[in-house]
């Protein structure tokens, strides 16, 4: 499995957690809503988000977004529904969203049952699907900074794109302090970019107003370079891939203690983020850092 999509994308959910309950259509009843730290050692870097629904009956709320088709994306939510349950005795609502079309599939229905060879139940599990592109736009627009991003992947054509982006510039200019306007505006380019080419792209970043904040980013700078010399995808690529080489080590510094030269060299040369990501889960169970690495680099 593979995202297609920067890992600093995953920092606008952390942004006003009930703004992005009321866009997946959850209801929380006025309850206070905060982000946890889900960084659990068996939890690969994959987990996007979790948020702890307060009062008198709390529950989480795992939110895990999706660019693209994953045929364990189902097995995937059952596994991190059990994990935090365990971790925080408390039940949790799971939350595919899928963030554009090649994500979804007929079988990614919000329910898994799972039996064994003979047809006797193992588990059925219960998920809530949220498809980007099936939201109005207009709503996304006139609703919270937070959410604004999602505008670029709602139910709006490509060529009323720029005109959609505008709008999002325009409301940042005149809302939002310079800092927050940078944020949220790098994260819907990012988003975008998954519908436009990194040449409409740069011809839109001229007439936008928070461009002139943007512009003034060290981060902004980069994703400009990496999207120009390598194609906007493959920039975000490798953006995930510097994200999992990072926590495996950290993971593994953790259970292991010193990384030795040549195992750091072997580990940044891993460009498959599906291996690297199994790597993060193997940690459990292998006793050194040659151990995980044995028979796991083909």
């Amino acid at each position: 499995m593979r995202k297609r999509y920067d890992p600093t994308t995953k920092d606008i959910l952390y942004r006003d957690p009930p703004a992005w309950m009321s866009y997946m259509q959850l209801s929380a009843a006025g309850r206070p809503i905060e982000v946890i730290d889900a960084d659990l050692s068996t939890v690969p870097s994959e987990a996007d988000r979790v948020y702890r629904v307060g009062g008198p009956h709390p529950y989480l709320v795992h939110v895990e977004m999706q660019s693209r088709h994953d045929s364990r994306l189902a097995r995937r939510l059952w596994r991190y529904n059990a994990l935090l349950d365990l971790k925080y005795h408390l039940r949790v609502m799971s939350v595919a969203l899928l963030l554009r079309r090649e994500a979804g599939s007929r079988k990614l229905n919000g329910s898994l049952n799972l039996s064994l060879p003979g047809g006797e139940p193992v588990v059925s599990f219960r998920y809530r699907v949220v498809r980007a592109w099936e939201h109005p736009v207009a709503p996304i627009l006139a609703g919270p900074l937070a959410t604004l991003p999602m505008a670029a992947l709602a139910d709006v054509s490509s060529d009323d794109l720029p005109d959609v982006l505008e709008n999002i510039d325009s409301r940042l200019a005149a809302e939002a302090p310079p800092s927050e306007a940078v944020r949220i505006m790098a994260s819907t380019l990012i988003l975008a970019g998954m519908r436009l080419t990194p040449d409409d792209v740069d011809t839109l970043r001229r007439r936008l107003r928070t461009m002139n904040i943007l512009k003034d980013s060290s981060f902004y700078q980069v994703l400009l370079k990496e999207g120009k010399e390598l194609g906007l995808e493959e920039g975000l690529r490798l953006g995930q891939l510097k994200e999992a080489r990072k926590l495996l080590i950290r993971l593994g510094r953790a259970r292991f203690g010193r990384l030795p030269n040549p195992t750091r060299a072997v580990i940044e040369g891993i460009d498959d983020l599906e291996r690297l990501e199994q790597l993060s889960e193997r940690i459990l169970t292998a006793t050194s850092w040659d151990d995980l690495l044995a028979g796991a680099i083909a």
